[in-house]
């Protein structure tokens, strides 16, 4: 969302940190330094909030918004979706290693205290987490691998996949973000958008994390679903 606002678009929502939202109060802010760009009310109510349908009838300015991943696979959610299709320029899903993920959003959770370290961690509640994390990974992101052949294959060609690491080259991203999201910003706008790109983010590396949690991704099938995502960036290239 940082990238696309930087790049001319209209983001719904505000930016959220740690010093003005309770819910926030728990992350480590190093974790985002540029805080969290999004609206609750559509996050987590899709399109057929009521904010989000606010915004549909004005076409004249290009907008964007942040939702929770969960909404591709709520059933109660496909008929918005389906009518908010035609108003719709893209959809970008990012992506990461799910092992990486699980263990990013573990460090978010407000359960690891001790910073990038989670040793000080009960094991019983990282493995709890970890793994309850990687099975809502393979089940909202195998949705997105499948959207041509469900009942909201309207979205199936608007969609694209963003994988995380590509932040390691920041022009490269930027202008494939610019690209799926049909933008032409100015040279000043594309230039800060690529200066607030920060590769030092990438902390975590699949390789680098413990046979345990690597296994745990493979067994729950978060793994497959990965591979899957990593073909559907490939046939995008």
């Amino acid at each position: 969302m940082q990238t696309l606002g930087l790049l001319g678009v209209n983001v719904i929502g505000r930016r959220f940190d740690q010093h003005d939202d309770p819910l926030r109060q728990k992350l480590h802010y190093d974790l985002n330094p540029g805080g969290y760009f999004e609206e609750p009310d559509i996050y987590y109510g899709g399109p057929s909030s009521e904010t989000f349908r606010r915004h549909l009838p004005d076409r004249s300015i290009l907008k964007a918004c942040k939702m929770d991943l969960r909404l591709l696979i709520d059933p109660s959610q496909f008929d918005a979706w389906v009518a908010a299709a035609p108003t719709i320029c893209s959809v970008l899903v990012s992506y990461r290693s799910p092992s990486e993920q699980a263990r990013s959003e573990f460090l978010t959770s407000g359960l690891a205290h001790t910073g990038i370290d989670p040793s000080g961690v009960d094991p019983r509640a990282r493995f709890m987490f970890i793994t309850s994390f990687l099975e809502e990974y393979r089940n909202n992101y195998s949705a997105v691998t499948k959207l041509s052949h469900g009942p909201l294959s309207v979205l199936a060609e608007k969609t694209h996949v963003v994988d995380f690491a590509e932040i390691a080259n920041s022009r490269s991203y930027v202008e494939r973000i610019a690209g799926l999201a049909a933008l032409q910003p100015t040279e000043k706008e594309f230039d800060r958008a690529v200066a607030n790109i920060d590769p030092g983010l990438m902390r975590i590396r699949a390789d680098e994390l413990d046979e345990h949690e690597r296994r745990w991704s493979r067994n729950l099938g978060a793994d497959e679903v990965f591979e899957q995502l990593v073909r559907l960036r490939k046939k995008e290239s």
